[in-house]
């Protein structure tokens, strides 16, 4: 039996999924953390934060650290480093899938490669839901996926 990571399943879904012709939601402002369950928030508006947005790019910004995205490009390629001294290579994909706001984060690291989900959708209020998949790695824990959902008020 082979085994498939649930964000490459849910992933091969959704980016086969049919394109809405209506342009998309705007995320931009500032949010404030409303719920997150089981928690704590993960992702990178954490408690809350800022999003900018447009055409070509999206940028969280919470507790002074900032994640961007092109929305223009197929992939964006970062890098972080450890408070180790570790370099991590951060390869996101994102794409719009209907209203929704769809990343899939490939991490590669000295301990290991995994992917990370997270979908960003407004809901009928107005508020944000952040619905993220996310693989705890470390030296020593086996894989395995915890799903947070967060919902921000528009601030």
């Amino acid at each position: 039996m082979h085994w498939v990571s649930p964000a490459v399943a849910l992933s091969a879904v959704l980016f086969t999924g049919p394109v809405s012709a209506s342009p998309p939601p705007d995320f931009s402002g500032t949010w404030t953390l409303v719920s997150a369950v089981p928690g704590p928030p993960t992702g990178p508006l954490g408690r809350g934060g800022t999003i900018a947005q447009d055409a070509s790019s999206v940028t969280f910004t919470a507790s002074g650290q900032s994640a961007s995205y092109r929305l223009d490009k197929p992939e964006t390629q970062t890098e972080r480093t450890t408070v180790r001294g570790e370099t991590w290579t951060l390869t996101s994909q994102v794409r719009w899938v209907e209203h929704a706001l769809l990343v899939i984060t490939t991490t590669r690291s000295p301990i290991g490669t995994w992917q990370d989900l997270a979908t960003y959708a407004l809901d009928g209020h107005g508020n944000l839901t952040v619905v993220v998949l996310a693989t705890p790695k470390s030296e020593s824990d086996e894989p395995a996926m915890i799903t947070t959902v967060m919902t921000y008020r528009r601030s």
